[in-house]
């Protein structure tokens, strides 16, 4: 049940404003989410760690984030596992046969939904008709949702993305997304992903000033045996007007919900397509 004392915005729903990260808990703890965001470090990242020369006590990853399935793996149909796991094979190539083989994070190019929400310390504003979500990191990427009782483009329509539409019940904001390309990874190097006939629903529950529980259910008919979800909570670093009275602004001593809570504004991290010296460098180990 949220709180009684969550703020509302001017047309009557509750403030989600702020920069948004994991909140510290056992299910969630992203150190490994490079690697493998769904299904968390497994056997075969050790070798990636090795090539990538990260140490491999950043295996930490607490499991598979899947569930409604028996194993709590992706439940791809036979051909579908097969071209995941060819994905992953050449993930490190440096001749991959083809560009389907490089991730859409590795080409500079959106991760799309549910990866963009995977990737904690982003930036929510909140508008009448919509609701606007912007990473400092990865490449200056932005999403909308729109709130405004606006039907999704025609299905000739395809975007990174996708096109989600929203609507508030109480404290809980429902978003269903369609209109992708079928583009983006579920990662940046497992080779997961889904087709453009992907549908996501997701849950975004307010339980507090400054939590929020998320879920999301993936649909995808031409690529699972059947639907499956993901779910973890958020820690928000919300405005003076979202928190309790006596915390102060973001970076001023006020609530500090981990990354990038020091400042009230993201900086731009730029990329641009085909950029991929600037990737394989984002993921080397830094050396002081």
């Amino acid at each position: 049940t949220a709180s009684a004392q969550q703020a509302r915005t001017a047309w009557g729903d509750p403030v989600i404003e702020g920069i948004w990260t994991f909140a510290p808990d056992k299910d969630v703890n992203p150190v490994c989410g490079d690697q493998d965001v769904v299904n968390g470090c497994q056997e075969g990242d050790k070798e990636v760690f090795r090539q990538l020369g990260l140490p491999p006590e950043r295996l930490s990853w607490p499991g598979s984030l899947v569930r409604g399935t028996p194993d709590r793996q992706i439940p791809y149909q036979p051909w579908a596992r097969a071209k995941q796991l060819q994905r992953k094979k050449y993930r490190l190539s440096a001749n991959p046969p083809g560009i389907e083989f490089i991730s859409t994070g590795a080409r500079c190019l959106s991760y799309g939904v549910p990866s963009t929400v995977l990737r904690p310390g982003f930036h929510v504003w909140q508008f009448p008709t919509h609701i606007l979500m912007i990473w400092e990191q990865p490449f200056q990427m932005h999403r909308i949702i729109w709130t405004d009782g606006r039907a999704p483009p025609g299905a000739d329509v395809k975007l990174l993305q996708g096109f989600s539409v929203g609507r508030w019940a109480g404290n809980v904001l429902r978003v269903t997304t369609t209109n992708s390309n079928g583009f983006p990874w579920m990662g940046t190097v497992a080779g997961d992903f889904y087709s453009e006939h992907v549908r996501q629903m997701e849950t975004f529950t307010v339980l507090g000033p400054n939590q929020i529980s998320y879920r999301v259910e993936i649909e995808d008919p031409t690529v699972y045996t059947q639907p499956w979800w993901m779910e973890w909570h958020y820690t928000v670093a919300a405005p003076v007007a979202a928190t309790a009275a006596s915390a102060g602004p973001i970076g001023k001593g006020g609530l500090s919900a981990g990354m990038a809570t020091n400042t009230s504004e993201l900086w731009e991290v730029a990329c641009v397509e085909g950029d991929r010296s600037h990737y394989i460098e984002s993921v080397r180990p830094r050396r002081y």
